[in-house]
């Protein structure tokens, strides 16, 4: 792809994404996610070049905001593939809470057993 801004809006209620990038050879490159700027130098580190395939992935529990990928000219390009939007299930305070009573009761129950 060569292009100076594309951006990904994912819909309401989507908390993941991933996707292969090749080639993010722009050094002045950079992703906006949900408005916090990430350059490519930053991200990528002395592995900027052609040739190169990394894997992205993407989290907030929250939901995903936008996401746009800025070259700095013409002619700097790379590739996405494979770009796959989700929902991931975070468990709920509340389901930790149960867990640790459910341990606390083996641990009893064992402990009981073990006199």
């Amino acid at each position: 792809m060569d292009a100076r801004e594309m951006e990904i809006s994912p819909t309401a209620g989507y908390n993941a994404m991933g996707f292969y990038m090749t080639d993010p050879n722009d050094s002045g490159g950079r992703f906006s996610i949900g408005g916090v700027d990430f350059s490519f130098g930053d991200i990528f580190g002395s592995a900027l070049g052609s040739g190169k395939v990394f894997y992205i992935s993407l989290f907030d529990a929250a939901g995903l905001g936008d996401m746009s990928i800025f070259s700095n000219a013409n002619g700097d390009g790379y590739g996405l593939d494979n770009v796959t939007i989700g929902s991931v299930a975070v468990p709920e305070p509340g389901t930790f809470a149960l867990l640790g009573l459910g341990l606390l009761g083996l641990g009893v129950t064992r402990k009981r057993a073990s006199k």
